[in-house]
């Protein structure tokens, strides 16, 4: 059983925003979804009244800081999303600490606050990351994604296996981040797709898919609560920009938010908006659960 308080989640949906440059597998310095695209979320979040989380790549400042500065300024709350979209279980524990200890200040400053949630690039969430986190003075962390196999070597290794995770909000063991137990940071598991098992609910399926799968995808939702997950690059048409882009990655961008404004009301219809913000301080501590013990 989670020792989070369930009244803290329950009957919830939480709406964060992946702030990095654009799809960084294909393209190299393009950044029309931090330029163009923040804006614009930031304005239809106002218009439907809807507070959101915001995971900033450090490498996009200073050089992006008006836009992001806007953020906070706009009400919304703040995390990190890693320096650059690396996956961080390929990197040694100091070398994850140096390159999350800079993103820290770099957001920091941009933003006024010293951020304490995070969200690894790509869900590459690790042990020794979670130590990191820890010496940093996070207290959140939302990179699980239930569901999601990790395979490298044309598919033959398995590097990350997500299937069996929790998908209720706990504080993980050491020694086994899927399993609760004694850590202080609190593990808010994304919601699985129940249409794409391993994927998240979000904007990229949404452009993809249309609204009324993605309406179906939210009504069949199994859990107490819901996130709904965007990324920067989303909100931007970047396949005119760049018309090289392989055809499932045009289809996951739009400028038309349109169906975002549809989905948001969607979401509000089922569940309370939320921040996972606001959730930090409404969960109370861990209770003595036994390290290494499954939920």
């Amino acid at each position: 059983m989670s020792s989070v308080h369930e009244a803290a989640y329950q009957g919830r949906a939480f709406v964060s925003v992946d702030v990095e440059q654009d799809i960084s597998l294909y393209l190299r310095d393009s950044f029309q979804g931090v330029e163009e695209g923040i804006p614009r979320l930031l304005d239809l979040f106002a218009a439907e009244r809807v507070r959101a989380d915001f995971f900033i790549q450090g490498s996009l400042l200073p050089d992006h800081a008006d836009v992001l500065a806007e953020i906070p300024r706009k009400g919304h709350g703040v995390g990190v999303h890693g320096f650059r979209h690396h996956r961080l279980f390929l990197r040694p524990g100091f070398a994850q600490g140096r390159l999350l200890a800079r993103s820290t200040d770099l957001v920091a400053q941009a933003t006024g606050a010293r951020p304490r949630m995070f969200r690894a690039p790509g869900f590459s969430i690790s042990e020794g990351t979670f130590d990191v986190l820890e010496h940093l003075g996070y207290d959140l962390d939302s990179s699980v994604m239930p569901g999601a196999v990790l395979r490298m070597l044309r598919r033959k290794i398995v590097v990350r296996d997500f299937r069996g995770a929790p998908r209720v909000p706990y504080h993980p063991a050491r020694g086994d981040f899927l399993a609760e137990g004694a850590r202080d940071i609190l593990e808010v598991p994304l919601t699985e797709n129940p249409e794409f098992a391993g994927a998240p609910v979000g904007l990229g399926y949404l452009n993809t898919r249309g609204i009324e799968a993605t309406i179906r995808a939210l009504d069949a939702v199994p859990g107490p609560y819901c996130t709904f997950l965007l990324h920067s690059w989303e909100a931007v048409d970047l396949g005119a920009h760049h018309p090289g882009l392989p055809e499932y990655v045009r289809q996951e961008c739009s400028a038309d938010l349109g169906p975002l404004r549809t989905a948001l009301g969607a979401l509000a219809d089922r569940w309370t908006l939320d921040t996972l913000t606001s959730l930090r301080g409404r969960t109370g501590p861990r209770r003595g659960a036994a390290p290494g013990g499954r939920p």
